[in-house]
């Protein structure tokens, strides 16, 4: 498994929260443990269009109000939301969804787009090549200057 499936895996597990509790022992005084609160479970039905983006079967609902909340500030609605995690934008990167959609990207745009980096043809899709920057508002900019002055090009040389 390489770098990415494992990031990947790790973002669908955290919160995951197993419903099967194990069986109560009585310790060596004879007492009953205290029973912990289970965490709630998120249900579907009782979330909220961009909370019900982040539901996962078995998933507690702190879980998903904090995966949920950073992409509230976004102005992006829930289909978008869907969308840019569809592309590839994992979950916890609202600020690339949000960069890339600024400049005029759209979700399967910037996951079909590639970006050449090597004179080898070596290439990464936009939602990688703006991923790596710390200024990801900025490269996100930069290259859709690069697509709109490379489209003008190609329609310019069509036209003679």
């Amino acid at each position: 498994m390489d770098a990415d499936e494992q990031y990947i895996l790790d973002q669908l597990m955290d919160g995951y929260r197993p419903t099967r509790r194990p069986p109560r022992r009585d310790n060596r005084f004879g007492n009953r443990p205290r029973p912990v609160a289970a965490p709630a479970l998120a249900v579907k039905e009782l979330l909220d269009d961009i909370e019900s983006v982040f539901f996962r079967e078995g998933a507690t609902l702190e879980h998903v109000e904090a995966v949920a909340e950073p992409w509230r500030d976004t102005g992006l609605s829930a289909p978008e939301i869907r969308a840019w995690l569809d592309a590839g934008v994992y979950t916890d990167e609202p600020d690339l969804a949000v960069a890339l959609a600024t400049v005029g990207f759209d979700p399967r745009q910037a996951a079909k787009v590639k970006v050449r980096y090597t004179s080898g043809g070596e290439s990464m899709n936009v939602i990688s090549w703006v991923r790596g920057s710390t200024d990801k508002a900025a490269r996100a900019a930069d290259l859709m200057n690069r697509v709109v002055a490379a489209r003008q090009k190609a329609a310019e040389n069509r036209a003679s």
